[in-house]
């Protein structure tokens, strides 16, 4: 008797189902630390293209997380100069964070991103240290790539390059300058 043959759209679900979050996650991930200013944070975020990241103490235990949208209120409110520790008491709560831990399937990360109004799941071990972060972008990547689709970013000249799900994103030092606004974008 012949078997019959798994469509392929059960397939893939099965292939994406069977990641683990060390499998898709970006690592080692861009980390805030609680002395860095908004304008440090802000220069942070804006020269590695992310929304959002685990603040981390000295053990590189999680105690919380910033987003862009947290800056954007902070600066408004308070300026650029404070530290991210003085907002501490607005952002989100050690217990509250999103986490799953490195072999956590994707089963159950997908599940928290569905049950969260979250856009990165923090992944941490089993004493809350930082492992790595997968973003819904993540997500995205693992999919296409469960389905053999080469995942495609854009390069400054215009033709697309073809990134690997999951590639980790080095965190650099920030110098706490922002970009000058006045200095003109040439045009290619």
């Amino acid at each position: 008797m012949s078997k019959v043959p798994t469509p392929p759209a059960q397939k893939s679900k099965r292939k994406v189902s069977l990641l683990l979050a060390d499998q898709i996650m970006t690592h080692p991930a861009v980390i805030v630390k609680p002395t860095m200013t908004i304008i440090e944070i802000m220069n942070l975020f804006v020269a590695q293209k992310i929304s959002g990241a685990p603040i981390v103490d000295h053990n590189n235990v999680v105690i919380s997380v910033v987003t862009e949208a947290d800056l954007m209120k902070f600066a408004a409110t308070d300026g650029l100069n404070k530290r991210i520790v003085d907002f501490f008491d607005r952002l989100c709560k050690k217990e509250n964070v999103v986490c799953v831990l490195k072999k956590d399937d994707f089963k159950e990360i997908f599940r928290k991103f569905l049950v969260h109004p979250v856009r990165r799941v923090i992944v941490t071990d089993n004493s809350g240290r930082l492992q790595g972060v997968i973003s819904r972008r993540n997500i995205l990547k693992a999919f296409l790539t469960s389905e053999g689709v080469p995942v495609k970013t854009p390069t400054i000249s215009g033709k697309p390059s073809v990134a690997k799900a999951g590639a980790s994103v080095k965190a650099t030092a920030t110098t706490g300058k922002m970009p000058n606004p006045k200095t003109p974008v040439k045009k290619r």
